[in-house]
Order: C-alpha cells, then sequence, then structure tokens
C-alpha cells in the first residue's frame, strides 16, 4: 500500500490508521504523550480565552492549532498576519526569488523564459554585490569562508550578523575558530547534549559500571573534574590510583586497584584507597543484573551520581545544569511507564535521548548570532551567512516521511515533503529579502566524491546567468582567507627546573 501511488486502499489505510491512533492515544492510567499533552493545552488556553490574540508569520499550523484559533475567536478576538518576504512585496529582489521559486501551485513558464521576461524589466541585477555564493573543497576551508567573512564584516561595522548553521558541524568548527579570533558568539542552535562535557561523565561512568570497571575507563572516569569536585585530595588520590594501577598491570575491578594500593608504598595511598571505597559505594546500588523500568533505572543512575558527587559538580556548569534538569524531566514524564528494561537497553535508550536533547548557553550577548533558518522568521540582519547549503541540507531529507508515504500523510492531515519545502523557501525568500549582505557557503567535496549545492541556489544561480550573463560566484573570499587567518595560540612552554633556575 505504501508503495502504491494512487488508490482507495490508501484512503482506507489512513483512516484505519487514525481511528487506530484515537483508540490508542488515550490510556486507561492517564497517562499523556506530549502531543496529546499539548492539544490539551491550547484547548485550556482557548477554553480560558479573556484577552484579544496576535498572531504573526505563523509556519505551517496542524488541524488541532487551526482548531485552537478557531475556538479562542469564539470567546475573543483573534487576528492573524501573514507577512510576506517583504513587506510591499514589490522589491526588486522580492519579484527576483518569486520567479526563482515560483509557487509550485502556479503554473510557472519555463526558467529560461521567466528569466529573459525578468531581465526586460530590470536591466541591472538586484543581487549585484548582496549575495554571493562560494564553494568549499572541505569542512575546514568552509568554515574559514564563514569565520574570514563574520571579521570582514564586523570590521565594515556591521553590528548584527546572522548565521544560518543548515550543517551543524561546519557551523561548530566556524564557532571555535571565531572563538580563536576572540569573537565571542550567540549560539541559537544549541549543542547536542552527547556532545558536552557534562555528559560525558556520565558515559565514563555507565562505561565503567559495565565493563566492570576496566582500568582504562576507571582512571577516565576519577580524572573528570566533576567527579568529587569539593574534596581536597582528589588529585592526589587519582595520581596514586594511576601510578598503582599501571605498576602492578591491574585490568579490571576495584577490588584489584585496592589489592595493588596495599602493594604500593607512598603517602598519597590512603587518599587512593578511599577514592576507590567511594566509587565502590556509589556501584552498589547499581546493579546490573536485573530489569527494571526507564524510571526506576534514572533513579539509581541519580543515586549513585550524588555518591559520585557529580550532580554537586555539574551544578557548577551552564551544560550541567541543564543536563540535570532534563533527566529529572524525563524521570517524571515516565513515573506511569511500568516496562522493565534490561541494562544494555536503558543504556540505548539514554544514548538517544542525549542525542536528541540540546544545550544552549543563554549568557553571552553577542552581534554574531548562530541560529536556525527557521528562527531568522521577520528578523532583520545586516549580513547573513548561510553554512551547508548542499542538496543534503538544502532541503536536506524529511525524517517523518519514513513512517507514512505521502498519500498518507496527506490523508491523515500530517505535513507532507511538499510543504516541509515549500515552508523553507517561503524562510529563505524572507531571510534574503530582508538581509543587506548574504554569502552562501557549501563543501564541494565530501571526501573524494563530488558534492551538489542546493538546488535552490543552482537554480538561483542558472536564472541569473541566464538574465545578466554573470554569476555568483564569490572569487576574491577563498584568497582573502588565506591572508586572513588567525594562527592557533602557541602551546604552553613546559620549563624543567633547570631552566627555570636560569630565567
Amino acid at each position: 500500500a505504501y508503495q502504491a501511488k494512487a488508490g482507495e486502499t490508501l484512503q482506507l489505510e489512513a483512516r484505519l490508521v487514525y481511528e487506530l491512533w484515537r483508540a490508542l492515544s488515550g490510556p486507561d492510567d492517564g497517562a499523556l504523550d506530549s502531543v496529546a499533552a499539548y492539544q490539551l493545552q491550547l484547548s485550556h488556553i482557548a477554553d480560558s480565552a479573556s484577552r484579544p490574540l496576535y498572531a504573526a508569520a505563523l509556519p505551517a499550523l496542524i488541524p488541532a492549532e487551526r482548531m485552537f484559533l478557531q475556538s479562542y475567536a469564539v470567546r475573543m478576538p483573534v487576528k492573524v498576519y501573514e507577512v510576506a518576504a517583504d513587506a510591499d512585496g514589490a522589491s526588486a529582489s522580492s519579484r527576483l526569488f518569486a520567479s526563482v521559486w515560483p509557487d509550485p501551485d502556479d503554473e510557472a513558464a519555463p526558467l529560461r523564459e521567466r528569466a529573459g521576461a525578468f531581465a526586460l524589466s530590470f536591466p541591472q541585477s538586484p543581487l549585484a554585490g548582496s549575495l554571493r555564493v562560494c564553494g568549499a573543497p572541505s569542512l575546514e576551508h568552509e568554515a574559514r569562508l564563514a569565520e574570514t567573512q563574520v571579521r570582514l564584516w564586523l570590521q565594515q561595522g556591521c553590528k548584527k550578523i546572522g548565521v544560518v548553521a543548515l550543517d551543524r558541524l561546519v557551523a561548530r568548527r566556524a564557532r571555535a575558530l571565531l572563538e580563536r579570533s576572540c569573537v565571542m558568539t550567540d549560539d541559537e542552535t544549541g549543542w547536542i547534549f552527547s556532545t558536552t562535557s557534562a555528559s560525558t561523565v556520565l558515559r565514563r561512568w555507565l562505561d565503567a559500571l559495565s565493563s566492570d570497571f576496566y582500568f582504562k575507563d576507571l582512571l577516565d572516569l576519577v580524572k573528570s573534574p566533576f567527579i568529587f569536585p569539593d574534596w581536597e585530595h582528589r588529585r592526589e588520590a587519582v595520581y596514586a590510583l594511576e601510578g598503582a594501577v599501571r605498576s602492578q598491570s591491574v585490568i579490571a575491578g576495584l577490588q584489584s586497584c585496592r589489592a595493588a594500593l596495599t602493594r604500593v608504598e607512598g603517602e598519597q595511598t590512603v587518599h587512593a584507597t578511599a577514592l576507590v571505597d567511594r566509587v565502590a559505594r556509589a556501584a552498589q546500588s547499581f546493579r546490573l543484573d536485573r530489569r527494571l523500568s526507564l524510571r526506576q533505572w534514572l533513579l539509581h543512575l541519580f543515586g549513585s551520581l550524588e555518591a559520585l558527587g557529580v550532580e554537586d559538580g555539574l551544578s557548577s556548569d551552564p551544560a550541567g545544569l541543564q543536563l540535570v534538569d532534563y533527566l529529572h524531566r524525563l524521570e517524571r514524564e515516565l513515573a506511569s511507564s511500568s516496562v522493565r528494561f534490561s541494562f544494555g537497553e536503558w543504556r540505548s535508550w539514554l544514548d538517544r535521548q542525549l542525542e536528541s536533547a540540546e544545550f544552549r548557553d543563554n549568557g553571552v550577548s553577542s552581534p554574531v548570532i548562530f541560529t536556525q533558518l527557521s528562527l531568522t522568521r521577520l528578523r532583520r540582519f545586516d549580513a547573513v551567512v548561510l553554512i551547508g547549503c548542499d542538496a543534503a541540507h538544502l532541503p536536506g531529507t524529511d525524517q517523518q516521511g519514513a513512517f507514512f508515504s505521502e498519500s498518507v500523510r496527506a490523508q491523515l492531515g500530517l505535513p507532507t515533503s511538499r510543504d516541509r519545502v515549500a515552508q523553507i523557501v517561503d524562510d529563505l525568500r524572507g531571510l534574503l529579502c530582508r538581509s543587506e549582505r548574504v554569502l552562501v557557503t557549501w563543501q564541494t567535496l565530501r571526501g573524494t566524491e563530488p558534492n551538489l549545492p542546493s538546488a535552490l541556489f543552482e537554480r538561483l544561480a542558472v536564472f541569473h546567468r541566464l538574465s545578466w550573463s554573470t554569476g555568483l560566484e564569490d572569487q576574491q573570499l577563498p584568497l582573502t582567507v588565506i591572508d586572513a587567518q588567525v594562527a592557533p595560540p602557541h602551546p604552553c612552554l613546559l620549563y624543567t627546573s633547570d631552566a627555570a633556575d636560569d630565567s
């Protein structure tokens, strides 16, 4: 049925899925998933409406959201403002983008005819000097293009620069290069929790437990600054433990580590033994040979982290604080779940949660803002860099399409790939119209294979060349990058005692 392109069978299937969802979305124990909770919240707000509601530039609404606006309008006035990409819709750039990316519901002429007609109305390109496209042979080159252009714009007096992170790996590298150049950034895209040092100590603790404290996992764990952060002898204890483990060739096991310490002389072995004992007490409540619910596993995790002093250490770190809050929120949401899992199954589930949740540092205010395309709606920037504008990231792939075919999604009233692409194009047109200067980058190679640019900007480049016989490629910026590179900081020199005496 999913492979069928048309037919009544899909309508029957969609209706069947819909009725099953309605039947299964209200369990007897009263538990709610996030979607049902969101819809109930909308209903409660509509029922208690006491003031007018104004909405501007909303994305495509799901049926429950449209019903919310209708219900709210019964009690109080509702004003919904549709904001075009350009305020008056008559500027040259707005008309250009409408010609390049017409509405899919309109019957547009071929691209060559549209380009010729537009060139007759506008002999000069509206994008001349404002939009440039630059390909890079690698991730590092693309990050350096973005970083150099941002610094040039700052020198030219730009007060608000947007960096749209379509490729988050390149964006992270560009941010690191900017910070090396002493340019702080306001990152709205967030960081996946699994990439933060706060979640690293979590994974090290679980790795050590599952490996029966294999010596490398144990040493990685106790070297974390989040472990026993207030213990004044922690550094000496870790140093003594590592020396004993390596000198006695300990493979795994806390008992073996304790026995190795008894065979080593030194004043710090007392502290190392205390360290091993504290880790052992934390592991006592975390037996792996049983099946528990997800909530019970989390509660045992909290208890062990408290015994390790990790929660106190994380509370002083912004990412750690958000991580602890996120884990406690998961624990509350799982209160009604009674399905039991093994340690390995729970660990896989936890890893997926850390891969999907994000941390955002709200303590930085900067003229350079890393953001997402969907978050640029209604915002104006002096200049914008669009990072990662290749076919894989713009418009990218629709992950939701893995569950239902497009026909089934349309019958269920769910957003389709066509709706998603239309929203992306609308956001992109608005951003380009409201930005005075734009740089578009992508990687021309992925390893050794050619990497195609986004079809949206490829169509724009072809349209521009057909209209005015000129391209949009920036030939100067790659040369500027070579001269404008900021060298990495020199490593700290390690002086010997002799050298220190001579100085």
